[in-house]
């Protein structure tokens, strides 16, 4: 029940439709286009409904290649998204579905809630003591000290937090501006991040 419980948060249904709108337009207008939407749209459905079956920690590089076929979807939708992927470390473990929330709410409560073009970055590093992972917009922003303005945009996010929390000892950072973005950093202990089964 609680694997089902989360593919069904994870599973955002108005982007499954928005996504087969984008398919049946470029079907018309671009069939190449569309063979590629379809082709992403595919590995995106793949990997959420898998991302749970193993009960173990999945390959950032995995969870990055999930994060792409969203992300080249979302910008055939929002012309003026961009994205930049900074990805110094990708052979670690984290669990799944961690990354791909907090670019969700980059792009639909950042970017898409500005008039002009946004940029959500991602940067994936290793330090001395963990494996980050940086995501960041250029977007709206918000104000992190009002409560219910928090649980609007990040109501999610505490799940996530807690997953790292509990399974592989990490942290989840979040500071926000308004008008001026918001970024998340992910911190995993190295000693975690280099084994697939959870501790």
């Amino acid at each position: 029940m609680e694997k089902e419980k989360m593919l069904v948060q994870n599973m955002n249904q108005h982007f499954i439709f928005n996504a087969l709108n984008v398919i049946k337009y470029a079907a018309v207008t671009d069939p190449r286009k569309a063979c590629r939407v379809v082709d992403n749209f595919s590995d995106y459905l793949r990997y959420q409904l898998n991302a749970f079956d193993k009960g173990e920690a999945v390959c950032f590089r995995e969870e990055i290649d999930n994060v792409k076929a969203y992300a080249e979807i979302q910008m055939l939708r929002f012309e003026k998204l961009h994205m930049n992927y900074q990805l110094e470390e990708e052979n670690f473990f984290i669990p799944p579905l961690t990354v791909f929330p907090v670019v969700e709410n980059a792009i639909s409560h950042g970017i898409c809630k500005k008039e002009d073009d946004g940029t959500v970055t991602i940067h994936s590093f290793r330090n001395e003591d963990a494996f980050v992972i940086e995501v960041e917009d250029d977007g709206a922003g918000f104000d992190q000290f009002c409560q219910e303005k928090f649980s609007n945009v990040f109501g999610g996010i505490n799940h996530i937090r807690g997953r790292l929390e509990t399974l592989m000892e990490g942290e989840l950072v979040i500071t926000s501006f308004v008008n001026l973005g918001t970024k998340v950093r992910i911190s995993i202990p190295i000693a975690n991040g280099i084994q697939r089964k959870y501790r």
